[in-house]
């Protein structure tokens, strides 16, 4: 309390005690707080006394938990070093969880938890380093603590040599199925008290003499044949149980079938991919996945799973370096097949978007030749020189009617007559301010008027233009949003209720519009005469 209240010499407090130091000074030590001190001293000690057994109790108690599990983590491996099922062992660690935590489960197991196939190699590795791994083993994503963590793979020495003779055997029947255009069946079949291997690699249709599977689906082949008996004995001269298998219906789609895919799927002016990949799951019936799409849709998914952005030419290639990754599958791959196409109208569409820039009046057009998939024409140039080189005399706008009908004009252009079933052509009148610029400075539209230019997407569709008087536009305005404008507030009003004026949801990524008046133009001549009046004066 002394610090709550102001320090008082001697004399405030009493006289008495001016000059009395050496009276003070010279008590006797041996008072009660004395003995109160000695008091304190052994309380003091018996609290130390009573943490230290505390800790060292707690301390043997951490001690003992973690030789527990250490003791659990070693029985794992010695009751399952003779097992024929790979399992794992581990104990480890985790932050923030007050004990180590193990576990002792088979891989096949684990992986159906984990939701794909899990090999043996690199496992101890995948899961420090996979916190969904860790999720399903310890229920926990935390980290493991640094030196708190062992683990083993526990195979014998006689399944890893079954295993590398299983796979073996299913990569020679695989190579043959690659080749075949008929859906195969590939089993690779180890049965309970059987040291021998046994396989079935035949075709489905052959596969039906054997056992009934008319109303199975090929998906569900496999899952079959694991279940019935019957088949089995069919097909293996055997009831025993599975002891482990591998099995896979096989469409035969190699790199020929993707090709044949590939063309049937997508027209000629998309740009499209498809690809065929299948991979080794040891234990389990082989994964092969199908995948077709056009390529903005496929670049996209590339985007979200590998965060890289990928060209038309480089799509086979990238899926085939980085399949671990964009398929989540530590297996090695066993069989690929890719093929991209490009499309044909490509240059078609380049054209219309690089001339939208330019000040010149230049015709793209493209052409697939009638009865043909294979010949495809293509003109990028400006009209004038179309004109001269055709000798066709007519307005600009006539120009793409004229050449799809005129085959003198087809044939100097494409070198051929012959009528195209896919004709394609259009006027780029350059860019969209001058096509503005050009539309209000018409003199055969009098009055006020106005221009519109938009552009929905920009690499594939032609621009959508109009140059009209302004009574016509606001017809417009009066039907679709019921509404009288004037050509003040016209452009205004387009572009705030754009989806009411062209009935699609779709944005234009470029929208200009500008309108004129009479009144404006008045004003300006007045301006101009004022001018002039004040020069001469």
């Amino acid at each position: 309390f002394f610090f709550f209240f102001k320090q008082k010499t001697a004399y405030e407090i009493s006289a008495c005690l001016v000059g009395s130091e050496m009276c003070i000074r010279d008590r006797s030590t041996q008072s009660t707080w004395g003995s109160n001190n000695k008091i304190l001293n052994m309380i003091h000690k018996i609290i130390l006394i009573s943490l230290f057994v505390c800790l060292a109790q707690c301390q043997l108690r951490l001690l003992t938990l973690s030789n527990s599990d250490k003791a659990l983590y070693e029985k794992c491996i010695s009751d399952n070093s003779e097992t024929s099922t790979p399992m794992l062992a581990v104990v480890a660690k985790l932050q923030q969880i007050e004990r180590p935590i193990t576990v002792c489960e088979s891989i096949t197991t684990i992986s159906k938890s984990f939701g794909m196939s899990l090999s043996e190699n690199d496992l101890c590795q995948m899961v420090q380093k996979n916190y969904k791994l860790r999720k399903v083993l310890f229920n926990s994503e935390n980290e493991i603590e640094g030196g708190e963590f062992e683990c083993k793979v526990v195979v014998n020495s006689l399944r890893r040599k079954q295993i590398e003779e299983e796979k073996s055997l299913f990569q020679e029947c695989y190579d043959v199925q690659t080749k075949q255009s008929d859906v195969t069946v590939n089993i690779v079949v180890r049965l309970k008290n059987q040291s021998d291997l046994k396989k079935y690699c035949d075709s489905k249709n052959s596969l039906k003499s054997l056992i009934k599977i008319e109303d199975t689906k090929d998906s569900q082949l496999c899952d079959k044949i694991h279940a019935d008996a019957e088949a089995r004995e069919a097909l293996f001269k055997s009831r025993a149980d599975i002891e482990s298998w591998t099995c896979l219906v096989f469409p035969g789609y190699h790199q020929h079938q993707v090709e044949e895919d590939l063309s049937k799927r997508f027209r000629y002016d998309q740009d499209a991919c498809c690809y065929s990949v299948s991979y080794y799951e040891a234990g389990h019936s082989k994964t092969r996945t199908v995948q077709c799409g056009t390529f903005p849709e496929l670049a996209e998914d590339v985007e979200k799973k590998l965060q890289m952005k990928v060209q038309l030419g480089d799509y086979c290639g990238l899926i085939n370096s980085q399949y671990n990754k964009f398929f989540s599958t530590i297996e090695p791959l066993l069989g690929f097949a890719c093929k991209c196409q490009e499309s044909k109208a490509k240059n078609y569409h380049k054209c219309i978007n690089e001339n939208m820039k330019e000040d010149v009046n230049t015709v793209s057009i493209f052409a697939r030749i009638k009865g043909t998939d294979t010949e495809f024409y293509h003109l990028c140039q400006e009209i004038s020189a179309v004109k001269k080189s055709t000798h066709l005399n007519v307005n600009d706008d006539e120009l793409c009617d004229k050449i799809k009908s005129d085959k003198n004009a087809r044939k100097i252009i494409f070198g051929t007559d012959r009528d195209s079933d896919d004709f394609r052509c259009v006027i780029v009148t350059g860019s969209d301010d001058r096509y503005i610029d050009d539309c209000l400075s018409l003199k055969t539209i009098p009055g006020e008027k106005c221009a519109i230019a938009t552009r929905v997407k920009k690499d594939n569709t032609v621009p959508f233009r109009v140059c009209s008087e302004f009574n016509f536009f606001k017809t417009s305005a009066n039907k679709n949003i019921q509404k009288d404008v004037t050509p003040n507030e016209f452009c205004k009003v387009y572009k705030d209720n754009y989806e009411a004026f062209t009935n699609t949801k779709e944005l234009p990524e470029i929208l200009k519009c500008k309108c004129t008046e009479k009144a404006s133009i008045i004003l300006k001549s007045i301006v101009v005469l004022l001018m002039a009046f004040y020069i001469i004066l």
